[in-house]
């Protein structure tokens, strides 16, 4: 449908827009920040409670999900530096990328 028509090409926007550019650190980290809040909200618009999943699917969903609460974790705790923090934004934005794919592709193939 229209709905995961447009979240595709969201996401596909946001794979290949880059994070980087000539800005300062408190940008770069605000401009993470969005971009995850932003995956976020696709991602709840592909709810997999209820739907089936392959065995395949379900473990990279599981790990990718695992790595971004572990992610998580460490951003919560603080770290020293703004550079590191802006790093770890960074990685939780790709694993979310990674895993707005995973459900886009399900998607597609169940008929939403």
């Amino acid at each position: 449908g229209y709905g995961l028509a447009a979240a595709a090409a969201i996401a596909g926007l946001m794979v290949f827009g880059p994070l980087t550019g000539n800005t300062g650190v408190a940008e770069e980290l605000a401009q993470a920040k969005q971009v995850s809040a932003q995956l976020e909200s696709t991602l709840r618009q592909f709810d997999p409670d209820g739907r089936v999943m392959s065995g395949r699917e379900a473990e990279l969903t599981a790990q990718l999900e695992d790595q971004i609460a572990a992610l998580d974790g460490e951003i919560g705790q603080g770290v020293s530096a703004d550079e590191q923090l802006v790093d770890l934004w960074r990685q939780r934005v790709d694993l979310m990328r990674q895993l707005v794919q995973v459900r886009i592709t399900r998607a597609k193939y169940v008929g939403l």
